[in-house]
């Protein structure tokens, strides 16, 4: 078993410094995952070099028992199951490790999410910070303020612009009754040429039976 094994596991503790800060402390949770990596492919290693002796011991103890050695074939199957004692042994501790790599990742990406809730909780109260309600309603208040004061202005010059002035007002009528005159039709050309169409009208109408008593006559 790899002598880092029992610190992991068990064994006595050392004091160890608590991080300085965060960075710090991301740097010894990076570390420890590293360490933890290792310590699985160094035990990998080990089953596989113990599953090798073990499958060895089982053929030699087949060997030994068709040749009719029952002593030593007992004895191949003895050494055979104290290597899988410690095939067992290395899964469980491999085990142990892979859980323990788990709550690691887990605890890194809950503090990653921890983290950027708190800076967004704080970026939030920083800019709570530039404005309050109070300021808001000063602001709308003076909009209003300013608002009222601008219609004012321009009412002042829109009334400038557009005085009262009697004779003006005489002219402004003068100009629409002209306007009315002009609107109107001119009844006397008009009378005229009703008289001249029917003048036409009763030509014609001579004319036709003039030509109706010519023919009667002829």
């Amino acid at each position: 078993i790899h002598p880092n094994m029992f610190g992991l596991f068990g064994g006595k503790k050392e004091g160890k410094a608590k991080p300085k800060n965060k960075e710090e402390s991301k740097e010894k949770v990076f570390e420890t995952i590293n360490k933890l990596n290792s310590e699985v492919g160094d035990i990998e290693e080990k089953i596989t070099h113990l599953e090798a002796k073990k499958n060895a011991q089982h053929n030699l103890a087949k060997e030994k028992l068709a040749k009719g050695d029952k002593a030593g074939a007992k004895q191949c199957l003895t050494k055979k199951k104290w290597f899988d004692d410690q095939i067992k042994t290395l899964d469980g501790a491999m085990m142990m490790i892979e859980e323990q790599k788990m709550m690691l990742d887990g605890t890194m990406s809950m503090g990653n999410v921890y983290e950027a809730l708190r800076q967004g909780a704080d970026a939030i109260n920083q800019a709570s910070d530039n404005f309050k309600v109070e300021d808001l309603d000063k602001i709308k208040d003076d909009m209003e303020d300013q608002k009222m004061a601008f219609e004012e202005k321009n009412e002042f010059f829109k009334d400038y612009s557009v005085r009262d002035d009697p004779e003006l007002d005489d002219e402004l009528d003068k100009l629409a009754s002209e306007m009315e005159q002009e609107a109107l039709p001119d009844v006397t050309e008009k009378k005229k040429e009703v008289i001249i169409e029917e003048s036409k009208v009763d030509e014609v109408k001579n004319d036709e039976v003039k030509n109706l008593e010519a023919f009667l006559d002829a």
